[in-house]
C-alpha cells in the first residue's frame, strides 16, 4: 500500500489527496521501524514513501513520526529515524520540513546527544550540522542542555559551514503547482521531480500490477 501510494504520487500532484490518506488512516510504523532498519532495498523505498508524503504538503506531520521514534527503544531504529529526518531538511528544506519545536527543539536535541548508543549520537551530530546550514546561530539556543565538551565540538564544526549557504533541492509539487498558477509567475527551474521523473523499476512494476 505505501510503495502503491508513493508511485501513483509521482505519476501526478493531483493525487495529493491519496497521499494525505495513506499518512492519516495508516501508520507509518512499517516504513520508520521496518524498513527504514530493512534491507538496502526497502530503506530505498522507505525513503521515497517519505519524500512523497513531504512532497503531499505533509511535511510537519512526517517529520512529527520521525521524532516520535527517536526515543525508541531499539537504537537502530533511534539512529534511522534522526538520519531520514536530515535527509528529508536537506532535500525540501526547513519550510516544507517544519524543524521548529521538533528538530530544532532544545529537549528533542539534548535527548539525541545524551542517547547511549554511539550511532544515535553521530546521526545527531549530522543533524545538527544540517540544521545549521539552514538557520546558523538560531540553532544556538537549542544546544544549551547539551554537555560543554559536546557544544564545543560543535561550534568547532560549525566553522566550516559558516559560508554554506543551502537552498531545497525540490519543492513539495502542492507549493511548486501554487506557484506556477495564476498570478504566480512561472515555477523556478530545479531538478525533475514528481510525474517528469521516471518511477523506480520496483515501483512502476508493482503499479502496474496493483492496476
Amino acid at each position: 500500500l505505501y510503495l502503491c501510494c508513493c508511485a501513483l504520487f509521482r505519476l501526478h500532484p493531483s493525487l495529493v489527496a491519496l497521499a494525505a490518506c495513506v499518512l492519516a488512516t495508516h501508520p507509518t510504523t512499517a516504513i520508520i521501524e521496518k524498513a527504514l532498519v530493512g534491507r538496502p532495498g526497502a530503506k530505498k523505498s522507505a525513503a521515497l514513501c517519505l519524500q512523497a508524503f513531504v512532497r503531499a504538503g505533509l511535511g510537519g506531520a512526517t517529520v512529527h513520526e520521525l521524532v516520535a521514534r527517536f526515543s525508541h527503544k531499539q537504537p537502530r531504529v533511534a539512529a534511522a529515524a534522526v538520519a531520514a529526518s536530515r535527509d528529508l531538511v536537506e532535500r525540501f528544506g526547513p519550510k516544507a520540513t517544519p524543524v521548529k519545536g521538533t528538530l530544532l527543539d532544545k529537549a528533542t536535541l539534548s535527548q539525541l546527544f545524551a542517547h547511549a548508543d554511539k550511532n544515535v549520537r553521530k546521526e545527531a551530530v549530522a543533524l545538527t550540522g544540517e540544521l545549521y546550514c539552514w538557520v546558523k546561530d538560531a540553532i544556538t539556543p537549542m544546544l544549551e542542555g547539551l554537555k560543554l565538551a559536546q557544544r564545543q565540538e560543535l561550534s568547532d564544526s560549525f566553522v566550516l559551514l559558516i559560508d554554506v549557504s543551502k537552498a531545497p533541492l525540490e519543492a513539495p509539487l502542492a507549493t511548486s503547482s501554487a506557484k506556477s498558477g495564476p498570478g504566480g509567475g512561472a515555477p523556478r527551474a530545479r531538478k525533475q521531480t514528481g510525474a517528469s521523473r521516471p518511477l523506480p523499476g520496483p515501483l512502476l512494476q508493482l503499479l502496474n500490477v496493483t492496476i
